[in-house]
């Protein structure tokens, strides 16, 4: 497979009624395979005799290596194996939890070789260490009142591996064919509602290391509360990267954080997620004067440029063991539109400016070119993550099928509103921005019961215009697309919802301290802002959203809340946003750094009030406010957990904490 493109192309209506060509040369179902694993398992099972469990259904990891009743790792490595065993692949990148409901789980994987790769999920029953040797208590991850949160069981991340006990029924060992050259995300289906499981692979170069998988906690059928772990930009470091001095891991902590409970249910990635300067420069120079050569030295040149962005994301998401581990347990894994674009949109705006036949500085790769690849390759690892179409669907009820027959494609994305949805499905309904070559529009709509979150796309309009010379020629680019506005205004009409999450990479919400030079306006102290277009460059449209959302709010209070998340310039910080005229208040977070530089706040405005003077705002000072007479120095690094809850009271509760990185 070469890339994303040929994933997004429409399949035939008469491909439905078995395994499409694109799935199959993508993960093709190994039928051989999987009949030779579950024939090897029947052989060797047996109930099993040891003094962590008295129930022969029972296990813990220790004895999971032996053969039993969940799945048996060992006969991977048996020369009378039925099982072939790949020789040289490994795990490049994951695995990395995404979207979870309360019957699915999607993992995402990228290996190095060809392989058949197992996929061993245990579904867990049980915590050995809280309770006498030799018995087993049973796992409560969600208490029904305050006597049985009292208690009940850390989350599922916080357990000891050892401790873990699984059980046989549920739990399901399957194998793929997987190809190197891009990460697959597999779709878990036919799970229990709040259970929790873990997610082991093997037959790949890891077997040893067991201890590096997925783990995971389904939600309840009906959702009345949901905990988020918010965080900004974090650089890009391999296995070898060294700390600062006085310097705590903040992915160790933020682990810490979370095992201490309540559950994570997700991870909001609001600033960058590679490293996008060096990605790019290095995509560029494969791509040099690359149209000037013919078919297959260029093909050559545009695959070296793809793996130079693909590996931002393996060095970033793979080679740090701790940040592998965050991604892997602390629930599902979002992001905004964040692949490199910041930097290749500034080098195409440079290259139009520039003298014919001169281009930019550094320049003579096609940067549009890059710009697309890069677009291709978030798709790739970010959006399926949450995006059932990227999806290869595998029913623990069925052992298996690497395929999924219901799956209606339509014009390269699945049309919700032509698919009926059964009552039970639209508590957890995603809506998105359309995959097509038509549309570079990558907001997305997540619906958890009465929590809707939604996660903006300020990129894709100025993306459009770039790559489409049809518009690049318009003088004005919208923050937000036509599609994307009728999306949030389609979420405000839904009755059912009483909290909005919405989420940014940029500051809905903050003011720039411009100093007046000579000759400035007095009364229009702000000059032009600088780089990409943010919610300052485009006054009516954060007017406009900020007023939607208040009218929304204000139609059913106290009843309805509105979380503002964005990422922050470089510091962390939480406060409110303030409508004059109806005098409500909602929350507003900006997410700090959790791993690459801090900035102090000494160039923004903490209070102000946004042109047009209906709307204020105030934040806390952050860590880094310089005292009188010191110099400023910039804070730790942050992030922020809120924690939402719609069952103590009548109306909804918003609880947000920001969390620094300690010092040794």
């Amino acid at each position: 497979m070469g890339g994303l493109a040929s994933c997004s192309q429409p399949i035939p209506a008469t491909a439905l009624a078995e395994p499409s060509a694109i799935c199959t040369a993508l993960v093709p179902f190994q039928v051989e395979q999987q009949l030779a694993l579950a024939e090897a398992v029947a052989q060797h099972e047996r109930p099993v005799v040891g003094s962590a469990s008295s129930s022969s259904n029972c296990c813990t990891f220790s004895d999971l290596a032996r053969p039993l009743c969940v799945f048996r790792e060992g006969i991977v490595s048996s020369k009378d194996s039925a099982v072939s065993v790949t020789d040289g692949a490994s795990v490049l990148l994951g695995p990395v939890l995404g979207r979870v409901t309360d019957t699915t789980a999607v993992v995402l994987i990228e290996v190095s070789a060809t392989c058949n790769l197992l996929i061993n999920v245990a579904r867990v029953c049980g915590n050995f260490g809280r309770e006498r040797a030799g018995e087993c208590m049973e796992l409560a991850l969600y208490a029904e009142d305050d006597e049985a949160a009292g208690l009940s069981q850390p989350p599922l991340c916080g357990l000891e591996l050892d401790n873990i006990a699984f059980t046989a029924t549920g739990s399901a060992c399957i194998c793929q064919r997987m190809q190197p050259g891009a990460p697959q995300s597999f779709e878990l289906k036919g799970l229990e509602p709040e259970t929790g499981y873990l997610v082991f692979l093997s037959n790949v170069g890891q077997e040893a290391d067991l201890k590096r998988h997925v783990r995971f906690t389904t939600l309840p059928a009906r959702l009345d509360c949901l905990r988020l772990v918010v965080i900004g930009s974090y650089s890009s470091y391999g296995a070898s990267r060294v700390l600062p001095p006085r310097e705590v891991d903040p992915w160790v902590h933020l682990h810490d954080v979370a095992s201490a409970g309540p559950e994570v249910h997700m991870v909001l990635h609001l600033g960058s997620v590679s490293d996008a300067g060096q990605a790019s420069a290095q995509a560029l120079r494969h791509l040099k004067d690359h149209k000037s050569f013919c078919e297959g030295p260029r093909r050559s040149m545009v695959k070296r440029a793809r793996e130079s962005l693909q590996q931002a994301y393996r060095s970033t998401w793979g080679g740090q063991d701790s940040f592998r581990k965050v991604l892997a347990q602390v629930g599902s894994q979002f992001a905004v539109f964040i692949p490199p674009m910041d930097v290749l949109l500034q080098l195409v705006q440079e290259q139009e400016a520039s003298p014919p036949g001169l281009g930019a500085a550094g320049g003579g790769g096609d940067e549009r070119e890059v710009t697309r690849l890069a677009l291709e390759v978030y798709r790739e690892y970010q959006r399926a993550l949450w995006d059932r179409t990227f999806y290869t669907s595998l029913d623990i009820r069925k052992y298996g099928h690497g395929w999924d027959a219901e799956k209606l494609w339509l014009e390269g994305h699945l049309k919700l509103d032509e698919v009926q949805i059964a009552p039970q499905d639209r508590e957890f309904m995603v809506d998105a921005g359309a995959v097509a070559g038509s549309s570079l529009e990558e907001w997305h709509i997540h619906r958890y019961g009465c929590i809707c979150l939604i996660m903006l796309d300020t990129k894709g309009s100025l993306v459009d215009s770039v790559l489409s010379p049809a518009r690049s020629s318009e003088s004005v680019v919208p923050l937000l697309s036509l599609r994307q506005w009728r999306a949030i205004d389609e979420a405000l009409k839904d009755e059912a919802t009483q909290v909005l999450v919405i989420a940014s990479d940029s500051p809905i919400v903050l003011e720039a301290i411009t100093p007046m030079g000579e000759g400035e306006d007095v009364d229009n102290p702000r000059r032009p802002v600088d780089g990409p277009p943010d919610w300052r460059t485009s006054r009516f449209e954060q007017n406009r959203l900020l007023l939607s959302l208040f009218q929304w709010k204000s139609a059913q209070y106290p009843s309805r809340e509105v979380i503002l998340l964005s990422s922050g310039p470089g510091f962390g910080t939480a406060g409110d946003v303030r409508d004059k005229k109806l005098g409500l208040s909602i929350v507003s977070v900006l997410a700090g750094p959790v791993d690459g530089t801090t900035v102090t706040p000494q160039n923004w405005e903490l209070q102000g009030e946004i042109p047009g003077g209906r709307f204020s705002y105030g934040y806390k000072e952050p860590h880094g406010r310089p005292r009188p007479g010191r110099r400023p120095r910039p804070g730790p690094w942050e992030f922020c957990t809120v924690d939402i809850d719609l069952a103590a009271t009548q109306k909804p509760t918003v609880d947000v904490n920001l969390i620094s990185s300690p010092m040794l």
